[in-house]
């Protein structure tokens, strides 16, 4: 009989559970039950459904843990330690795994630690470092609202998880798989395989043709397994009734792949119907055995092959192969559900098939059962491309609901619910058109995503991976990120069903078209005025937000991709191969765009598509706004920017990209060559010539020296000269600048060098503080313009603009930031808000932020400056940091405004860490910023971690490196003061302290919405009169005017006037007159409202 000891703290119960278990040794304390992806099993006492670890103690004795610890990192085994508590013979211990660090005796138990859902390292060790009970090097990648827990003497999965019970078979419990001697990759040589479990009774069953093992299906494993050649092993362990997870490997043999037949067993030799010509498919599977006759060039495949990652896809054959056409026993492989047209498909359209996924890296290997779908539009068709894209749906029906692994890049995205494996269609081997063979290289799409990247914008990330299908090698495929509300959530923020994803043919993947039809109808009503420019940006007349006004568009981002696409001469595009996306409750700049499926790119030299205009599509709104005079100069600066001081759309710049891709499929392309390079010329001769072998040396090369030698070095002067004659870009150059006479396009420089300014003809009109020298309201020379004459001294970190006027036109502006790199010590993490309050449903990590702050007097470009621990991000390029001005990077943008009421500057990836961690910010050129390990124990401010307070500095423009303890303090307000100087409510800091005028502070919050506080100091006794002013230097309101006392006072400002009526959106001055016996003073600061 088991018995509950229930401990109540502050109204929070299941801390600890008592049954009347025994054993024998102390030392056999367990970890007995963890869970890691908790979404709604059990909740902490905040509410939160927090990961959480269960000991158990099986022995006949007491067991104090104060000194015993659990980490999640092998080297830092004392990661987190216990506190004087006692876990009973036969008591269950809970310690939820939040990284809130709570470890009060008799409370409940908070680990500073989160448990991966991807499977980590976890261990259990006593007080001496002695470990206890561990998962070494790692437990299995785990379910969400799966437990993993200890049962007749094995690990196993729980659906029905039991925290502070005993495990039994009643929760749901799941067998896990055979163990399996020799892990998935490649072999040369035969060996043994063994199977095990650890399942008391448990039979093991297997198969090696891809499906399910069972009582019947399967083969009872009784001894090792002889692995000669390549295999698929699939395995499950069976107890009576119950039937556990199935595991899967892929053994290969390279020299049986290059040896790969065309008549595999069991699989038809016909596949699927066409859809605009009679008959089916023919089933193609060998590589090709002329190809693979030459011994150099089987070398070359084998060599390719072990360069890229492999995936593995393994699955019964029928759930690919099937002549059914029942949608849930059909082949995806067969019926494709090819588009007939925009609206009308084939058979197979949504048909998802259960499969293994196995991925084989350098450094990492993984396996995780998912669904599977062909994926793409003509790709589909079989007459037009036999090789087909898939689409990998991680779903809880088959095992991980996510997987829990950055697949793609190490730094981008960290869990896929699906991932695309891109096949390539245009300009490819297997492409029903002859001149698209023949221009083969799979790297323009790649290439495309990677420039829009490189200009500041997300794009969709991908890389090269080798596929194979049951053990048949499939070809070269590219694993992808899905455009669709989970993309939009991982890099841009928010939350996934806030977004709105609109695709080809202005079709719904996410969300809703309303915004999306705002937008067409506001372009074609006419956006000519710059007020309808501004409003469809969400802006106020003078530039500013104007959160009454829906954001559309975010007019940079557009400029830009509608470049990419021109300079690539994209013939395939826009009537679809297009996607854009807003987020409803934030919508930010509007909707984005997004480069996808570029594959008909770099064809034609002489390719002009600039007036490409297909309606309720993306180059409509371009073609709109051309309309007007604002966002055509923009676009001419963008222009600029990219073609000209060696600018991303520059010869230089585009070939480097090119040929970082191209070095991933030197060899590579080899296998390709051997798998697809025959099928238009012996399996199906379709649909113009030539019909000739495909093979690197014969297209690959030929394309590829044609792109670097020819296309790639003249395609930015052709494409200057299009845009000219199409009336987009001045026929005016812009000036030219030197640094030290000579030429350079580095940002870098060193206080003192010399900036020239040349151009070909006309004046020459120049700023170093950021702003135009166009006056765009007047089209004259701004007053804030230089006209250049003669060299500048540069001392200092600015940003000059400049362009050239000649008989009444302006050139596009030359803009650069140039930074000394000595101004970055200027820079400092002024705010660290680690571990927020939570509020309602919200955990407390979505409210975290990062606060940055210029101390200096030089405007900096923080553009490729980035945090490499703590939290990841890099700042796009051009990322403005004026002197006194603070950037503040937030983890959840929506939740940020929620409590703040303005937006951050931008959002980070990773969440900050509650027990303490390193943060580290390196400039563009890996100097170090900031460097140091903030803490929530030893002289680390505790109000930081968990009762709603931030770390801030103890002087607020600091001048050290702010190392230590000592230089932090907690803010003086719950939640902090982002974007703004920390204001001391009671007591003081030292540069306070000592000040001998007035102070008045930066009113908090900055922007603000309903109210704002503004702080002043006082050094003496003093008449003070605090006044509001609008923008035209109207008095608004007095707030207070008598005498005060010597001291620190505050007041709140309501945003209304003297007649308390709200005044409306935009920027006002607070103004302090200060009048004493010894001292007159009058001190002015800016603040914005925003309704």
């Amino acid at each position: 009989m088991k018995k509950c000891n229930l401990h109540i703290c502050k109204g929070i119960f299941l801390v600890l559970f008592m049954t009347f278990l025994c054993s024998s040794m102390a030392q056999n304390v367990r970890i007995n039950e963890f869970m890691a992806l908790n979404q709604s099993t059990v909740a902490d006492e905040d509410g939160d459904f927090s990961d959480w670890i269960e000991l158990y103690n099986p022995t006949s004795s007491s067991v104090n843990l104060q000194s015993w610890s659990l980490t999640d990192d092998a080297t830092m085994p004392s990661k987190w330690q216990f506190p004087n508590v006692t876990i009973n013979a036969g008591e269950y211990l809970v310690v939820f795994a939040s990284s809130k660090d709570r470890k009060s005796t008799g409370s409940v138990l908070h680990t500073n630690f989160n448990l991966s859902g991807s499977g980590e390292y976890l261990a259990l060790m006593n007080g001496a470092g002695t470990v206890v009970s561990e998962f070494s090097p790692a437990f299995p990648p785990q379910q969400t609202g799966f437990s993993y827990g200890f049962y007749n003497n094995a690990y196993v999965e729980f659906s029905t998880p039991t925290p502070g019970a005993e495990n039994s078979t009643s929760a749901g419990m799941i067998l896990p798989a055979p163990a399996f001697s020799k892990a998935h990759g490649f072999y040369e040589s035969a060996f043994q395989l063994t199977l095990t479990t650890g399942i008391t009774g448990g039979q093991i069953y297997y198969t090696t043709d891809g499906s399910f093992p069972t009582k019947t299906n399967g083969k009872l494993y009784t001894s090792a397994i002889n692995i000669t050649t390549t295999s698929i092993i699939r395995a499950v362990v069976i107890d009576g009734s119950k039937t556990g997870k199935t595991g899967t490997q892929t053994y290969l043999f390279l020299n049986d792949v290059i040896r790969q037949n065309n008549t595999p067993a069991g699989y038809p030799t016909a596949w699927g119907p066409y859809t605009a010509i009679t008959g089916n498919a023919i089933a193609d599977y060998e590589m090709d055995p002329e190809m693979m006759s030459d011994a150099t060039f089987a070398a070359n495949v084998k060599k390719g092959l072990a360069e890229l990652p492999t995936i593995s896809i393994v699955t019964d054959k029928a759930n690919l192969f099937s002549t059914s056409t029942d949608p849930n026993t059909g082949g995806i492989y067969m019926y494709t559900g090819a588009p007939l047209t925009t609206t009308t498909y084939t058979t197979g359209r949504d048909w998802e098939r259960p499969i293994s996924f196995e991925y084989i890296g350098k450094d990492t290997t993984l396996q995780a059962d998912c669904g599977l779908r062909i994926q793409g539009g003509h790709g589909r068709r079989p007459e037009k491309s036999a090789k087909h894209s898939f689409l990998l749906v991680f779903d809880s029906k088959y095992g991980p609901s996510k997987l829990n692994y950055p697949l793609i890049d190490k730094n981008g995205t960290q869990a896929f619910e699906n991932i695309i494996l891109r096949a390539g269609f245009g300009n490819t081997w297997i492409h029903q058109d002859g001149a698209a063979r023949t221009k083969a290289t799979y790297q323009e799409d790649i290439w495309t995503k990677d420039t829009q990247r490189a200009m500041g914008h997300p794009a969709s990330n991908s890389v090269y991976a080798h596929l194979y299908i049951n053990g048949m090698y499939w070809g070269i495929y590219a694993p992808s990120e899905r455009m669709d509300k989970e993309f939009a959530e991982s890099h841009m923020g928010g939350n996934e069903d806030d977004w709105d994803v609109i695709k080809d043919y202005a079709e719904v993947s996410d969300g809703n078209i309303l915004a999306w039809n705002k937008l067409i109808t506001a372009v074609n009503a006419g956006v000519e005025t710059n007020d309808a420019y501004l409003q469809i940006q969400g802006k106020n007349a003078d530039g500013t937000p104007n959160y009454t006004n829906e954001s559309l568009v975010d007019v940079v981002n557009l400029a830009d991709y509608m470049l990419i696409n021109f300079w690539g001469g994209n013939t395939d595009w826009d009537h679809h191969n297009w996607s854009a996306m807003r987020n409803r409750l934030n919508p930010e700049k509007g909707f984005k765009f997004f480069c996808w499926d570029a594959e008909i790119m770099f064809s034609s030299l002489t390719a002009n598509i600039l007036s490409e205009n297909n309606a309720n599509c993306p180059s409509n709104v371009y073609q709109q706004l051309l309309k007007n005079t604002e966002f055509k100069r923009l676009l001419a600066d963008r222009i600029q920017l990219h073609c000209f001081n060696n600018g991303l759309l520059t010869p230089d710049s585009v070939a480097a990209r090119w040929l970082k891709r191209k070095a991933q499929l030197e060899n590579p392309i080899y296998a390709e060559s051997a798998r697809w390079g025959d099928y238009r010329r012996d399996v199906h001769v379709y649909s113009s010539a030539p019909y000739s072998l495909c093979t690197k040396e014969t297209y690959w090369i030929p394309q590829e020296n044609y792109i670097l030698n020819t296309f790639i070095p003249q395609r930015t002067n052709n494409f200057i000269t299009q845009l000219r004659a199409a009336g987009l870009f001045p026929s005016i150059d812009a000036p030219v600048f030197y640094i030290n006479d000579k030429i350079s396009y580095q940002k870098k420089i060193t206080a003192g060098d010399k900036l020239k300014i040349t151009a070909a003809k006309g004046t020459v009109y120049f700023t170093t503080n950021g702003t135009d020298p166009l006056d765009h309201s007047t089209g004259n020379v701004s007053v804030k313009a230089t006209q250049y004459t003669a060299p500048v001294t540069l001392n200092n970190s600015c940003q000059v603009v400049s362009r050239t006027l000649y008989n009444g036109e302006w050139s596009a502006a030359n803009s650069r930031f140039f930074v000394v790199p000595t101004d970055f010590r200027d820079v400092k993490i002024t705010e660290i808000h680690y571990h927020p309050l939570p509020e309602g449903l919200i955990d407390d990590s979505e409210f975290e932020f990062i606060e940055l702050k210029n101390t200096g007097t030089s405007t900096l470009d923080m553009g490729g400056s980035k945090f490499i621990s703590g939290v990841n991000y890099t700042f796009p390029q051009e990322t403005k940091l004026g002197a006194g001005e603070f950037i503040v990077l937030a983890s959840n943008s929506n939740d940020f405004f929620a409590r703040y009421k303005f937006r951050p500057t931008d959002v980070y990836n990773g969440k900050l860490d509650n027990g303490g961690e390193w943060i580290k910010l390196l400039t563009a050129w890996n100097d170090t910023v900031a460097s140091f390990h903030y803490s929530n124990v030893a002289n680390w401010p505790s109000t930081a971690d968990g009762a709603g307070y931030s770390l801030v500095p103890v002087v607020y423009n600091p001048t050290n490196n702010q190392t230590l303890a000592s230089d932090w303090r907690a803010s003086s307000k719950i939640g902090g003061s982002p974007g703004a100087d920390d204001i001391l409510v009671s007591g003081f800091d030292n540069q306070l302290v000592n000040l001998q005028n007035a102070e008045l502070m930066q009113n908090f919050p900055n922007p603000f919405n309903t109210s704002t506080y503004i702080g002043y100091r006082l050094p003496e006794n003093a008449k003070v009169q605090l006044s509001i002013y609008n923008l035209i230097g109207q008095q608004i309101t007095t707030l207070i005017s008598t005498t005060q006392n010597a001291g620190y006072h505050e007041l709140e400002w309501n945003g209304c006037n003297e007649l308390n009526q709200q005044m409306p959106d935009g920027i006002y001055f607070y103004r302090l007159q200060v009048q004493s016996e010894t001292q007159k003073s009058e001190i002015t600061r800016k603040m914005i409202l925003r309704r």
